[in-house]
């Protein structure tokens, strides 16, 4: 049954004719005060929605609806008292609901929900739930193994996480938001099923999470966090790494992502970092069709020293976007807009591996918050095979890029290229142009390359 939106909705009138109910959904019912007490068949009732039902104060106790599975309160804002549920509830959402306690059946331990799967408490619009010195003491009480996703935020009073999280063997998601006195996490555990990690707001944690080595996506923007152990390389799946405005982060060592392929990696808004380490040590050359890069994000971070950044390393190996309005200096040959090329003269020398290598940088800016433009090079050369052969002309083009940016404003995208020539040949010239494939909003302003001399010198010999 669905009467969601049903604004003049005061109280639920008599289901008793309802034999078959199986779902209620009664979202954004927002004058609705009471709910009828008397369910048919409390057996077959499974979901019920009661989303934004602002007005609610209570759910009638003697509804005892036995085979509830989904109870959903999300926005009950005048809720005070706990649902009576039963041990059969697998999903339950109360985030901004004004809820002061948990049942003594419950965080007494006397009653575990042991399907519950789901359970989500953010933005509590009440305080007196964690006025106690350990907050998570009654929730923790009541929860079992079988929880995948746990979802938690603005509890002032929780300083660190208990330790009874080890039980947790399924959690899936553990999302611990803007729990502003947080300042350790447990040590020596591995919640082993943990996939993602959001601890966004946590301003008074310094210490890196080593709850689990199987996160994929991990959320530590707004934390005390100082430094990027080279310990994260166990984190072997990490595909996303968000750090954003995370003031006490000073330096990061980039060498620990090198073979961390695909992984996104958000240092923006980091006022305080200024320096960048990384070894000149070789780095892989992608396949030039390979789209596993690593992209990082140096976003205003203006103490950043930009040129220092690119010339520590001959070939980055990822992906930078940066804070600017015009392609550095450092980029020797620079042209406006897609419409132009760019011819580089390069040394008659032989070519000794199959392909070059230049650094790029583009200048874009988009209209939108959330961007992305595709894009690749085309490549002319003019070659010959031997040292009296005839020139010839080959034609190519490096792999699709993708810039990413989820602000306004113009940016620089800086990356390493390469492109597939023939070996043993001689490059007399090459010229390059800009192919990009995106909505009219996303604008190339300017882009440049350089083939620095320890690039040459690498690939080349007189």
């Amino acid at each position: 049954m669905t009467l969601s939106g049903s604004e003049n909705l005061i109280e639920m009138s008599d289901l008793s004719k309802a034999t078959n109910l199986e779902k209620l959904q009664l979202k954004d019912c927002y004058s609705l005060v009471k709910l009828s007490s008397s369910i048919p068949h409390p057996n077959k009732l499974r979901k019920l929605d009661l989303r934004n039902c602002r007005n609610l104060e209570t759910i009638p106790t003697g509804m005892n609806i036995n085979s509830l599975e989904d109870l959903d309160l999300y926005g009950c804002s005048m809720l005070r008292t706990f649902p009576q549920i039963s041990t059969n509830i697998v999903d339950l959402c109360l985030d901004e609901t004004a809820i002061e306690e948990i049942p003594s059946n419950l965080h007494m331990g006397n009653l575990r929900l042991e399907k519950l799967s789901y359970l989500s408490m953010r933005k509590l619009k009440s305080k007196k739930l964690w006025e106690r010195v350990q907050p998570l003491t009654p929730i923790m009480a009541m929860l079992s193994s079988s929880l995948v996703f746990l979802y938690l935020s603005d509890i002032p009073t929780l300083v660190e996480l208990p330790s009874s999280f080890e039980n947790l063997h399924q959690l899936w998601v553990l999302e611990i938001k803007n729990c502003v006195n947080l300042e350790t996490l447990p040590t020596g555990i591995n919640l082993r099923d943990l996939n993602r990690l959001n601890l966004i707001g946590c301003s008074r944690l310094r210490t890196f999470p080593d709850i689990s080595t199987n996160i994929e996506w991990l959320y530590l923007s707004e934390t005390a966090i100082e430094e990027v152990p080279c310990w994260i390389d166990k984190f072997s799946k990490l595909e996303i790494l968000v750090m954003k405005g995370c003031n006490n982060l000073e330096c990061v060592n980039l060498d620990i992502f090198e073979h961390m392929l695909g992984l996104h990696v958000n240092f923006s808004d980091c006022r305080e970092l200024t320096g960048v380490g990384w070894s000149d040590s070789p780095t892989r050359v992608v396949d030039n069709f390979e789209r596993r890069y690593i992209k990082i994000d140096f976003t205003n971070c203006f103490n950043l020293d930009h040129e220092a950044l690119f010339q520590q390393k001959a070939y980055l190996g990822c992906l930078l976007l940066l804070s600017g309005e015009e392609v550095p200096s450092y980029f020797t040959h620079r042209t406006i807009g897609t419409s132009s090329s760019l011819t580089i003269p390069l040394l008659h020398s032989t070519l000794t591996q199959s392909f070059l290598k230049f650094r790029a940088c583009i200048v874009y800016n988009s209209s939108d918050n959330t961007s992305k433009v595709s894009f690749c090079f085309n490549f002319r050369s003019r070659t010959r095979f031997n040292s009296v052969g005839k020139a010839r002309v080959l034609w190519g083009h490096t792999k699709i890029y993708d810039i990413w940016s989820n602000k306004k404003d113009s940016h620089l995208f800086v990356f390493d290229c390469h492109i597939g020539l023939r070996k043993g040949s001689v490059i007399l010239t090459l010229e390059i142009d800009f192919s990009k494939n995106s909505p009219s909003e996303y604008r190339i302003k300017e882009w440049g390359f350089i083939c620095s001399q320890n690039l040459i010198h690498t690939n080349f010999r007189k």
